[in-house]
């Protein structure tokens, strides 16, 4: 980032004025008592500190109501700063993303694309598919191939602070989306370096789900060599595809259980057809009618 670029450049700048120090000691001390060298350390580790709270912290909770698309009637635990990223977006939209198994997007936003309006704690009803409300507030969450053409739906923000430059810090937040005017809802909770716990803690609420395999395709034809006059073995395969994935801690998938191979028979090839035997004789040439 551009900040920490110069803040080294600065560093760097200041370590050389020191270079003709004649010993090892006097270069420690010099640096040591340099208050400009303390200065710019302090400064790149209060913006590191800063950076990395963006990533700290995080989890997502899903409960799929049966019949909603986006879910699939499934309940989803997402937690860990390699899973869950806050992207800076400014005071007046969230931009979560997910990345586990599968990929997901999480937009909320108190005001319209056009007018935007800063995070504050409090109700935010009749949101409507972000970016494209206009008098409403906006959200969107989809994933996995899967997303709304058109929302309703309303959120709570229970928390929310942010950086000396107008990011979000922290933020906690409870949302319901309706995808299509589908009755069914997505009930979601965003915790990003909040004090406020899930409500109810998603521990045990979310089953483990396996991988799951469908039906298995028909024999394909036995392949192999057949031997004139007698009976042979050969091989047969048949495949199925997977029908979901692992979550929650469920059971892995293996592509080599989706692969079966087994033995089949070939029959004996047939005998080749031979040629009448002919004797030919001169005689019989010439005297054939023309």
């Amino acid at each position: 980032m551009p900040r920490c670029r110069l803040l080294l450049h600065l560093l760097t700048r200041l370590l050389l004025l020191h270079r003709h120090d004649r010993t090892v000691t006097s270069l420690f001390f010099n640096v040591f008592c340099d208050f400009r060298v303390w200065f710019v350390v302090i400064a790149l580790i209060a913006l590191i500190a800063e950076s990395a709270a963006l990533f700290l912290d995080a989890a997502l909770y899903l409960r799929s109501d049966a019949g909603d698309y986006i879910g699939g009637g499934q309940c989803r635990n997402f937690s860990g700063t390699g899973v869950i990223t806050l992207i800076p977006s400014g005071d007046s939209y969230l931009n979560v993303q997910v990345n586990g198994i599968d990929w997901w997007d999480l937009n909320l936003s108190p005001g319209s694309y056009s007018n935007p309006i800063a995070f504050a704690p409090g109700a935010y009803e009749n949101a409507t598919r972000y970016p494209f409300n206009t008098n409403n507030p906006g959200m969107d969450f989809g994933g996995a191939g899967r997303g709304c053409n058109t929302i309703k739906g309303r959120f709570d923000v229970l928390e929310v602070t942010f950086t000396k430059k107008g990011e979000i810090l922290a933020i906690a937040a409870n949302f319901e989306q309706h995808c299509e005017g589908n009755p069914s809802a997505l009930w979601g909770q965003i915790r990003i370096n909040s004090s406020i716990a899930l409500d109810p803690p998603p521990t045990n609420t979310c089953l483990p789900v396996n991988c799951g395999y469908g039906s298995w395709s028909s024999w394909s034809s036995c392949q192999g060599s057949c031997v004139i006059g007698e009976t042979t073995q050969g091989t047969r395969a048949r495949s199925r595809a997977f029908t979901s994935y692992p979550i929650n801690g469920g059971v892995p998938c293996n592509d080599t259980m989706r692969f079966e191979n087994s033995s089949c028979i070939i029959s004996a090839c047939a005998v080749p057809a031979t040629c009448d035997s002919f004797v030919f004789s001169p005689s019989s040439f010439f005297n054939s009618t023309s």
